[in-house]
């Protein structure tokens, strides 16, 4: 005897399915996100920002949290947190 088709359970691992679908296309969106945050060398801060000044200065990054003036940029979000990290331990070590 051929077993009844059950309708629920279809609905139920379709929704399952899209939940899954939502929850990794708003991981990738969060991964883009990051990868475009740049970060101070000096300091590991993300107050960086375009120096402002003459047109030959386009190329220069300005820190506002720890003054660094340069044109190297950090974009790695692990290498910024142990910047920050070091910078703060030094910052309390110089203040003693």
């Amino acid at each position: 005897m051929a077993q009844e088709f059950d309708f629920k359970a279809l609905g139920t691992l379709f929704t399952k399915k899209w939940a899954y679908k939502k929850k990794s296309e708003r991981a990738e969106a969060i991964e883009r996100v990051l990868k475009r945050i740049k970060y101070c060398p000096r300091c590991g801060s993300t107050k960086v920002f375009w120096a402002n000044g003459l047109p030959q200065m386009w190329s220069l990054w300005d820190c506002k949290n720890c003054g660094y003036r340069g044109v190297l940029i950090i974009e790695d979000g692990k290498a910024a947190a142990k910047l920050r990290r070091d910078y703060k331990r030094k910052k309390k070590e110089t203040q003693k």
